[in-house]
């Protein structure tokens, strides 16, 4: 799984949901600014007896951080013995996918993944079902079919009327009384330190959203916010997780 032949905002579009953007060295791709391709990362973590997502976590100084917001994400109650049916956003090297199937008894676990082979990769390693994904919508979902929409490291790289488009369509497909959990970078993610930190570095990839805004929509939509707390990006910076639950009474 090379990404020679890909460039550009597309080729940093895939690798969103592993919360890292490839910059070139001459012809090599890279990882978060290391010389590392996709079938490098896997490789490397077969080695050592790793899924590539663990590696990552290591690679990047931050072992242990998907569980952390997975045990969050339990004490909130978005992740619990009713979630039987799951649908992930951009799930990428698959990490919290084998996080949640180990925690809920899950039957169903669709994900949308705009890489084929990543997608074709997450297919051969865990009983996922991989949706056509068009980068906007969750179009093969049905309505309020889901109790779990979950994505990391993907809203903070949208623009506005993309994740806008994602958003409508998880009102749209949560079941009531089910959950969505996502990060998006907000205003106080990006005080005048953070904003320093990333101007020091190469990376151009995050786009902010509003909290108030992000918060407003869902609440209209019949969401209640849960719960919301900030973690370490994966490769630099932070970014905002909320969770939310739809409204029992929710049409």
């Amino acid at each position: 799984m090379d990404f020679t032949g890909l460039v550009g905002h597309t080729l940093n579009g895939m690798l969103a949901p592993f919360g890292v953007r490839v910059a070139r060295q001459g012809r090599r791709p890279t990882i978060g600014g290391r010389p590392l391709s996709d079938a490098a990362v896997i490789e490397e973590a077969g080695r050592r007896g790793l899924t590539p997502g663990e590696y990552l976590e290591i690679l990047f100084q931050k072992p242990g951080r998907a569980r952390e917001i997975i045990d969050r994400m339990t004490r909130s109650g978005a992740l619990s013995e009713s979630v039987r049916a799951v649908c992930e956003i951009g799930p990428g090297s698959g990490l919290y996918v084998q996080h949640v199937l180990a925690r809920a008894p899950v039957t169903r676990y669709e994900i949308y993944e705009i890489e084929r082979n990543r997608s074709e990769y997450l297919a051969a390693t865990f009983p996922v079902i991989v949706q056509p994904a068009d980068g906007e919508t969750l179009r093969s979902t049905a309505s309020s079919a889901i109790h779990l929409i979950h994505a990391h490291g993907v809203f903070v790289t949208l623009d506005f009327l993309t994740a806008c488009s994602y958003f409508r369509e998880m009102v749209r497909v949560t079941a009531p009384g089910g959950c969505l959990v996502f990060d998006v970078v907000t205003e106080d993610c990006l005080d005048d330190g953070a904003l320093r930190s990333w101007l020091d570095t190469p990376l151009r990839y995050i786009a902010m959203q509003s909290r108030d805004y992000v918060c407003g929509f869902f609440q209209r939509h019949g969401f209640t916010l849960l719960d919301e707390f900030v973690r370490p990006l994966l490769v630099h910076g932070s970014s905002r997780y909320l969770v939310f639950r739809r409204d029992e009474a929710a049409a």
